[in-house]
């Protein structure tokens, strides 16, 4: 399986700590554009548009391994090597599958009302 590279959006400080933001089923980057000028500005937020939402690429398969490979190509474009991942909901899911897949790419994890299950 290998990723597809993600529309993305960058706000806050651009040489800031990078934080990626992953949004939920129903959103799409947008949802993080108060967080990176008005919560923390001091760092890099890069809000991505999971597959199949907002302007990425809407081929399948949308799983959450899929969507995990996606933020790793993703990243690679951006020359980003590490960064802490935020994501809602699903975003979640693919933070947690993220940082299973590139354990040494992930500063932190946060997620905000994500139902994830691990074995």
């Amino acid at each position: 399986m290998t990723g597809a590279v993600l529309a993305s959006t960058e706000c806050g400080f651009r040489d800031g700590a990078p934080i990626v933001a992953l949004h939920g089923a129903i959103g799409t980057k947008a949802r993080f554009a108060r967080s990176g000028t008005e919560g923390l500005p001091e760092r890099r937020w890069i809000a991505l548009d999971l597959r199949g939402s907002g302007d990425s690429i809407r081929s399948r398969p949308w799983t959450i391994p899929q969507c995990a490979q996606d933020v790793l190509a993703t990243l690679d474009a951006l020359g980003v090597e590490e960064a802490d991942v935020f994501g809602t909901s699903l975003g979640g899911g693919v933070a947690f599958a993220f940082a299973r897949l590139a354990p040494s790419r992930v500063g932190s994890v946060v997620a905000l009302d994500s139902a994830v299950s691990t074995p």
